[in-house]
């Protein structure tokens, strides 16, 4: 008998040997596959009409709907059953490791262990492979007999086919993996949870040791994602979530398929490896390869006893005191002493032998606490932390009550100011952001684990992101939390800064991004205005707003709101469709008088035309559960008139504390019977107001 007889006789005693699993994924496949098709065709076909155009929508939707259904990469179902099947397939397929005598038996056979291997590793595909491809075929089918048969349709479950391949393959050689490493079931099991949830978990727990102790962390993507690229492929769970990311993100699916394809090829030589060297009387033992075994322990143990301490922290309630402190160390303590001490008496199968290891449970002890002690005490000067101005090459500094009010455009996508500004800006002249971030570094030093801190009330705590491109290429991020009424010199002195202001302000970089202006439409307090101009009196436009923009001063933006905004419309080159236009709202303010003159000769004047003579009445909210106050004297009017700023106007201030009080400022009857009122808010309460609410209360 030939080798090659001999494989492809292999291969059909194992199909046999698992023919209930092969019957299993067939039932499973053809409900979910032909029979949930016609479910989905009759829900569409079966409906009495004659409208042709109609009809032909419902066909198009009953394509969508089933390409969806097995082109999808979130589809649940198919998920599951990838993870399961492949569970199932790998345990099936290896369980004879856990008996002495079949694996005597396999390997008395005049074959090479690769062979028997790949036997066992090509037969678990082809379970899970030929029904999906039977039931897929099969679906098609009946799609082409109804008339919904078309290319998008068949791409897209060709590619589902593909992506819900390479899941079960992840999950599959990870089991396979597991089972190698194991000589009995019941651990084999244990294995299989490590494997998948271990990195996800790991993930969740260094996040929250961040969240909780590290309080200059940013969290931004770009920050962690050098992590996340090597970590992902530490579990089936983040392979899955990183390609799902890729697909819906729009990513490159093929570079997918090869990044994927190395992996695999190197997590298969690994088991293929494993198996070569794993002894034949190692089954029915725990672990079937020694050297692990302390390696494992550690590794589960630590992060157990990590878990422990922070479960302990939060009964504790607190996160900064020395009882804290003391409360984490005694949940580490516990967790990584009791974890290692199970673990070794499932390695051994005996309680009695929970502390057979008693130097490296001590050390694995004193690692988990040293670990859990330094985030607390951040002995690694994470929060303190800043570099000499000789290792900077450039700098980004966004204070976020700055960029809330602004829109940017990346991409095709819309993404929020801080993001933007943090991941663009490149300072070169960054002397000024370095002494506002060395306040924050300093400041965030000297309070940290003070839990009796707090900001006076007359401070404006707000949220301040640093970024440093060091020289050796490496990209720092920081967050901060402080008072910007203490840096306002600072941040005047940075805002004058052309180079500051065009890298904070997307609208100045308008040449440079290739933006061409489609529309622009005006706003104020009572009216709203599509302007028609020429794209030369557009671009026009923008220039000389650019130009005031930039010449514009600091005192100006904190305390004077804006008159009024633009909703700029603008064709990116960077858009994803070619009709996709992407709007900035950019406000105008009192100085810039060259843009309020030329927007005042093409229609819209922004002279303020609520006066006191067109209001009716003024609609105060109280505070206090007393009744709301109406003002109706022409007099009190005139007088509140001069604290009112227009709702949509009235947030744009930055570092403003708020607003006490809100009124609806309701206007007299025009002309054509029309009436309108809007939202106000008091800069400054009058003083006649404050004596019927009784501001003393306050």
């Amino acid at each position: 008998m030939t080798s090659k007889n001999l494989f492809f006789n292999l291969m059909k005693e194992d199909l046999k040997r698992r023919l209930w699993a092969i019957i299993l994924a067939s039932i499973v496949f053809f409900f979910f596959m032909p029979v949930a098709t016609i479910a989905i065709l009759q829900h569409y076909l079966n409906r009495d009409i004659t409208n042709i155009v109609l009809k032909e929508q419902l066909t198009e939707r009953a394509i969508e709907v089933i390409g969806g259904y097995f082109g999808n990469p979130v589809n649940i179902l198919f998920v599951f059953i990838a993870g399961v099947g492949a569970i199932i397939c790998g345990i099936s397929g290896y369980a004879f490791l856990h008996s002495k005598k079949q694996v005597d038996f396999y390997h008395s056979l005049p074959i090479k262990r690769e062979t028997i291997f790949f036997v066992h590793f090509i037969d678990g595909v082809l379970i899970y492979l030929m029904p999906y491809t039977a039931g897929l075929l099969l679906s098609l089918l009946l799609c082409l007999l109804f008339g919904m048969a078309s290319g998008e349709l068949l791409l897209m479950a060709l590619g589902g086919l593909l992506f819900f391949l390479m899941l079960f393959l992840s999950f599959y050689l990870f089991t396979i993996l597991a089972t190698l490493l194991t000589g009995k079931m019941i651990i084999t099991l244990f294995g299989i949870a490590v494997l998948f949830f271990y990195e996800p978990l790991l993930r969740i727990l260094i996040e929250t040791y961040q969240s909780a102790f590290l309080s200059t962390l940013y969290e931004g993507a770009a920050a962690s994602g050098n992590i996340s690229a090597l970590t992902r492929w530490f579990s089936p769970i983040s392979q899955y979530r990183w390609m799902l990311a890729e697909c819906k993100n729009g990513g490159n699916f093929w570079l997918v398929i090869l990044c994927f394809a190395i992996f695999a090829v190197i997590l298969l030589a690994a088991c293929v490896f494993l198996y070569k060297k794993r002894k034949s009387e190692k089954a029915g033992v725990a672990m079937a390869f020694a050297v692990s075994e302390p390696i494992i322990r550690v590794l589960i143990a630590i992060p157990v006893g990590l878990g422990f301490g922070m479960i302990f922290l939060m009964i504790q309630a607190t996160s900064q005191n020395t009882s804290a402190a003391l409360w984490l160390a005694f949940g580490t303590v516990v967790g990584a002493f009791l974890a290692h001490g199970i673990i070794e008496s499932l390695y051994q199968f005996d309680v009695k032998k929970c502390l057979s290891h008693k130097f490296q449970m001590i050390g694995t002890v004193a690692v988990t606490a040293a670990i859990a002690m330094s985030f607390f005490f951040d002995w690694f000067r994470f929060d303190s932390y800043l570099p000499q101005k000789e290792e900077i090459k450039t700098m980004a500094i966004n204070c976020y009550t700055l960029t809330e009010s602004q829109d940017y455009y990346e991409d095709g996508n819309y993404i929020s100011g801080m993001t933007y500004t943090i991941e663009h800006m490149a300072l070169e002249s960054f002397d000024v952001a370095y002494e506002m971030a060395k306040l924050c570094s300093t400041h965030t030093a000297e309070v940290r684990g003070d839990s009796d801190f707090s900001w006076p009330e007359d401070s404006y705590v707000t949220n301040i992101i640093v970024k440093y491109e060091l020289r050796n290429g490496k990209s720092v991020y920081r967050q901060y939390t402080y008072d910007i009424y203490e840096m306002m010199d600072l941040l005047a002195e940075l805002y004058r800064q052309e180079e500051y202001k065009k890298q904070n302000y997307q609208v100045l970089k308008f040449s440079e991004l290739g933006a061409v202006v489609t529309d622009i439409e005006c706003v104020k307090e009572m009216k709203k205005v599509h302007l028609t101009l020429s794209q030369a009196e557009r671009e026009e436009l923008i220039a000389v707003y650019q130009k005031e923009l930039m010449a514009m001063e600091f005192s100006e933006l904190v305390t004077k709101p804006p008159v009024g905004y633009m909703n700029v419309e603008a064709a990116m080159p960077d858009r994803k469709y070619s009709d996709e236009r992407c709007s900035y709202r950019v406000y105008l303010y009192p100085s810039m008088e060259k843009t309020l003159d030329f927007l005042g000769k093409h229609g819209f004047d922004v002279n303020k035309i609520a006066t006191a003579e067109e209001v009716e009445v003024i609609h105060i909210q109280s505070k206090y559960g007393e009744e709301d106050i109406e003002v109706t004297d022409p007099e009190e009017i005139a007088e509140c008139m001069k604290y009112l700023v227009y709702g949509e106007l009235a947030g744009v201030m930055p570092f403003q504390k708020g607003y006490s009080f809100s009124g609806v400022v309701v206007f007299r009857i025009d002309d054509y019977g029309n009436q309108w009122d809007g939202r106000y808010y008091f800069s400054e309460l009058p003083d006649f107001i404050k004596e019927r609410i009784g501001w003393a209360k306050e």
